[in-house]
């Protein structure tokens, strides 16, 4: 802005400049104009409601004073600066980074935001829909991660099918669930869902061997199946499913499976398996058990009885070792007995130990009469299966 005034003989004004305005003159005329030079810089601004701008109201040719207080408001509220292109202090994007930002922003302002965190599983619970991948990370609160467990899975037996209960089931990375009973048949190739469908994952059904049984998780909805195998852990997994794991065993004699009560990891046979009836001492050696499933150590049911003749001072020590471990080893347990006449009476004597198989139904025994001959009868009870991880029922 500029003043320009003729100064007259008879009008002697003087008239000088002072801050924010100059004087000069241009021949017979005096000039006045604004001098933004002469002005103090401030390095800040301690009150932005008593700072002023000067502005310019083009629309109306008038000038007008302005706090910065005004000027933000009116930018604020006016949407006049509406993205990071006022950089007074030549700081570039940090201005308007967010990391740098104080107070509350809304949700809205930050492009996908809502989204993402509708994709996220609730504090409060929910169901998902695909695998938990911990790519490498630890659960904070189990240490060194969930162990496998198993609950429920129960069966029931028929001849040639076995029904399995409602249970889940995990192993390693892999959860299934099982919300209705599924009966199958052993004795046909495999077939998705129960009904009576087959189980048989590859070949023939054999008459006389041990099958296992596996969970198995279809790959598209997670849902629960199962399958009978001759192996206790690669079985031949239908396409479009994943293998879980093991989950039970059972034993086919003559074409038809053993008639047994599960309670938990326990087998119990319907009926005793009479093992052997031995009359003549020896020295410890493994024996093989009918009784027991083959390809698998469990902890074996055992009945163990005898009986000597009416001999004075006569005796018999009849003892169990664990078959999993070589003959020699000093930390296997000895389980059973000794009995001894010291009339001429017969006597009995009676135990029932569990005693943990070999994967080929294998114990170890010893027998040893002293001054007399007798009889030492095992049987098979059933077996307890102390591999699976079962938690509960």
């Amino acid at each position: 802005m500029s003043l320009r005034l003729r100064v007259l003989p008879r009008f002697p004004a003087r008239i000088s400049g002072i801050s924010g305005l100059s004087t000069y003159r241009d021949g017979p005329d005096l000039v006045i104009k604004s001098d933004y030079g002469s002005l103090v810089r401030i390095p800040a601004v301690d009150n932005e409601a008593t700072t002023f701008f000067k502005v310019w109201n083009e629309d109306d040719d008038s000038y007008s004073i302005m706090t910065f207080e005004d000027v933000f408001s009116a930018i604020a509220d006016l949407g006049f600066l509406d993205k990071p292109t006022y950089d007074p202090q030549n700081i570039g994007a940090d201005a308007f980074a967010r990391a740098n930002q104080t107070g509350v922003q809304a949700i809205s302002t930050v492009t996908g935001l809502q989204a993402a965190l509708d994709a996220k599983l609730n504090l409060a619970g929910g169901t998902m829909t695909g695998n938990l991948n911990m790519a490498g990370f630890n659960l904070l609160n189990a240490r060194e991660g969930v162990p496998d467990y198993l609950n429920g899975l129960i069966t029931v037996r028929g001849a040639t099918s076995i029904a399995v209960g409602t249970g889940w089931m995990k192993a390693g990375a892999l959860y299934v669930k099982n919300t209705v009973s599924l009966t199958k048949s052993l004795n046909a190739a495999w077939a998705a869902g129960g009904g009576g469908n087959g189980a048989l994952d590859q070949g023939s059904f054999s008459a006389n061997a041990t099958y296992f049984l596996h969970a198995i998780r279809k790959n598209s909805d997670s849902s629960f199946d199962w399958l009978s195998s001759l192996s206790p852990s690669a079985p031949l997994v239908p396409a479009g499913y994943t293998l879980v794991g093991r989950f039970w065993s059972v034993i086919v004699a003559s074409s038809v499976i053993l008639d047994y009560t599960q309670s938990g990891n326990k087998c119990l046979l319907t009926s005793a398996i009479a093992e052997s009836t031995i009359t003549t001492s020896f020295a410890k050696a493994l024996v093989t058990l009918s009784g027991a499933p083959n390809g698998l150590s469990v902890d074996m049911l055992l009945d163990m009885s005898g009986a000597i003749g009416p001999v004075v001072n006569a005796s018999v020590d009849a003892r169990l070792y664990d078959g999993y471990l070589p003959s020699g080893a000093s930390s296997q347990s000895a389980h059973g007995g000794a009995s001894s006449a010291t009339t001429a009476n017969s006597v009995n004597f009676f135990s029932t130990p569990k005693v943990r198989t070999n994967t080929s139904r294998q114990v170890y025994q010893s027998v040893n009469y002293t001054g007399t001959t007798g009889t030492v009868s095992l049987t098979s009870l059933g077996w307890e299966d102390w591999q699976l991880p079962r938690i509960g029922a």
